[in-house]
């Protein structure tokens, strides 16, 4: 299944908006109380600094994947998820 409203095209134009840098998609993407969590710290970085620092260029993502090394995880019966 090919869907671009649900969660896997969420996280593509997630990902790609961090990769690329592109703060319009980003806000688009994100909801006005997203948080980013610095899963080492703990710190708290809300959706208008995160935008800011991306816009000014002191935050830049970058990947060394190649493309279709990544798959999403799928919830399915094993998990008790449908």
């Amino acid at each position: 299944m090919n869907d671009d409203s649900g969660p896997l095209g969420t996280e593509i134009r997630f990902f790609t908006g961090l990769l690329e840098s592109n703060v319009e998609a980003l806000n688009r993407v994100l909801t006005d109380d997203f948080l980013l969590i610095d899963v080492m710290g703990g710190s708290e970085i809300p959706k208008a600094v995160l935008l800011d620092a991306i816009r000014s260029g002191q935050l830049k993502f970058e990947t060394n994947l190649a493309p279709g090394l990544s798959r999403p995880l799928l919830s399915d019966d094993r998990c008790g998820n449908r």
